[in-house]
């Protein structure tokens, strides 16, 4: 108890002294630069593989459109909270509109995220986070009236102005009879009918 278990370098180390002592000692000496070769051969492959996912990353990569000034919404990151009573799948996905200060000086895709009044700082979001804010217009629209009923024709009547000869309706369709679908007699049909 209390004494550390020796690790495969140790243990190596042991072996090794117990053996020979003069190669052990060579070994010891050349470690430093071995492991200097082992750090560089680690670095070159930390690099190689950098430009790889670099090529793939710009293939699909789109560039923003922002610039410091525009108004944009920010993506809402909360998170599901008993105590606050909030939510994760009702909280708007979306908040702002925020102004975009300067762009961070090791990052070109991360902004100063400002609020619009007082031009206040929030934080810094990178591009991901961000859309563009559109203002909505609003459009007064006329108040929608329906025709008269007196207007509505059914049927489609030659233009007699026109040289070209009408359409002819496969069906003419018949103007309902709202007193007989609801079980009225009309009175055609009374002075028709015979009374029993």
């Amino acid at each position: 108890l209390g004494r550390e278990i020796p690790t495969a370098f140790d243990r190596d180390v042991c072996k090794s002294s117990e053996s020979n002592t003069e190669a052990f000692l060579e070994s010891i000496r050349s470690l430093p630069e071995d492991l200097k070769n082992h750090i560089e051969w680690v670095k070159d492959n930390i690099k190689k593989m950098q430009k790889t996912n670099k090529v793939y990353y710009d293939m699909r990569h789109i560039p923003h459109p922002f610039k410091t000034g525009d108004k944009v919404m920010v993506k809402n990151h909360s998170r599901y909270d008993k105590a606050a009573h909030k939510i994760q799948k009702l909280l708007r996905k979306w908040i702002g509109p925020f102004l975009l200060g300067e762009k961070a000086d090791d990052n070109d895709n991360t902004f100063e995220i400002l609020t619009i009044p007082e031009g206040k700082a929030v934080g810094r979001r990178e591009v991901k986070d961000l859309k563009p804010f559109v203002q909505r217009k609003t459009v007064k629209r006329k108040l929608v009236v329906s025709p008269r009923v007196e207007d509505i024709d059914n049927t489609i009547e030659p233009n007699e102005q026109s040289e070209e000869p009408a359409l002819t309706s496969r069906r003419v369709k018949e103007r309902l009879d709202y007193r007989t679908l609801a079980g009225h007699k009309s009175r055609k049909r009374a002075a028709s009918c015979p009374r029993k």
